[in-house]
């Protein structure tokens, strides 16, 4: 097997980021709350329906209800723009009487949405950067999250609780902030607001374009047009290797992808072994295997019929004298082993941990879901 030569750059970032504490903290987070005096009925009796179709971007039209007293802001006081016939920014700004605590607000709003992620780590990035305290956070059924966090604007501590929704290359959010004074009064009217609200259009574009990589006629895969193929050197009738990658916008690598597939029929063969010199490979380029994290079960396709995934924490050996236990944990292993009734594939991710960049982990963990997932004959007209 050929040894993998690690990118230079991979291995500086892999350093440069030892020097830094987590990013993302772990915290306790509370259950959603939910409403306790005002009913469902009684929510309905005192509002009156909003249904709002948006000429500028028809995919942000929106249904919600709304208490008569409430101000809708004029569309010459929102801030947005459209790019390529998508509305970003405010879609639509309405607010309570105001009163000496403030006054209560309701915002819909869009941001564009340019690569292939999770929906929840996109949600708590943004409220972390945006230096908000999150409170609760929930996936409903449909896909769409819901937070409950803190925001201090203008003077005034906001309790804020906002829809989240991926459509097409944007990400969709329905945002009510109370004062604190107030919240105790407006608690169970944010929480059916947002309950009865509802993104009435569905954009089926994907946040990326999405390619198809295939293996002579015999296997093929997607993967997100983002990654970049970086070498595929090992082609026949019984082997096959790609490697893929992530970067950034300053283009350090975020995450190394390879695909191996190999005929099960082949003499002496032993699988084993060739995940022992990928392991092993790794190791030689100083990026050591450390405790497992978590186990991953996907659907696939039909035609497997074993996965096995695990994914591990991975430590840069800085120093030969340094204790294993001393090196941070900076990158992940994703180790997956699948098979079908003629192949073998060991699907592998060196990437970014969690912890230090979790938009680029999630891309990293969307992509190689869909790799995973994608796995499938080639099949001929």
């Amino acid at each position: 097997m050929k040894s993998i030569v690690i990118n230079s750059v991979f291995l500086f970032l892999c350093m440069f980021f030892m020097q830094f504490p987590a990013l993302v903290q772990a915290q306790e987070l509370q259950a959603m709350p939910q409403a306790e005096k005002l009913t469902q009925q009684e929510f309905v009796e005192m509002t009156e329906p909003v249904v709002r179709v948006v000429e500028q971007d028809p995919q942000t039209s929106f249904s919600f209800r709304v208490v008569p007293e409430w101000t809708e802001i004029g569309d010459d006081k929102l801030k947005n723009y459209v790019s390529q016939g998508r509305l970003y920014g405010d879609v639509a700004v309405f607010v309570g009487p105001l009163t000496s605590q403030g006054r209560a607000r309701f915002e819909v709003t869009s941001e564009e949405l340019t690569s292939a992620l999770y929906l929840k780590h996109w949600v708590i990035d943004r409220i972390i950067k945006n230096g908000y305290t999150l409170i609760s956070i929930e996936e409903k059924p449909d896909g769409r999250m819901e937070a409950l966090y803190i925001i201090f604007k203008d003077g005034i501590t906001n309790v804020t609780r906002s829809l989240f929704k991926v459509n097409g290359k944007r990400i969709l959010m329905a945002t009510y902030m109370i004062p604190q004074d107030l919240y105790k009064q407006y608690k169970d009217q944010q929480i059916r607001t947002l309950e009865n609200f509802r993104f009435t259009e569905n954009d089926r574009e994907y946040a990326e374009d999405v390619k198809t990589y295939a293996y002579l006629d015999k296997r093929k895969f997607e993967y997100p047009q983002s990654l970049i193929v970086n070498s595929s050197d090992i082609i026949s009738e019984d082997e096959f290797t790609i490697e893929l990658l992530l970067r950034d916008q300053q283009n350090f690598i975020k995450g190394n992808f390879r695909v191996d597939i190999y005929a099960r029929d082949q003499e002496d063969f032993d699988l084993k072994q060739k995940v022992a010199d990928l392991l092993n490979a790794w190791d030689e380029n100083k990026l050591e295997r450390r405790d497992l994290i978590e186990k991953k079960k996907y659907d696939t396709n039909e035609n497997i019929t074993y996965q096995n995934i695990d994914v591990y924490g991975m430590s840069v050996k800085s120093s030969e004298y340094l204790k294993y236990e001393e090196d941070p944990i900076t990158q992940e292993l994703w180790l997956g082993i699948l098979a079908d009734e003629e192949y073998y594939y060991v699907v592998s991710l060196v990437g970014v941990a969690r912890d230090i960049d979790i938009i680029s982990w999630s891309r990293n963990a969307r992509a190689y879901e869909m790799i995973i997932r994608s796995l499938r004959k080639s099949e001929l007209l």
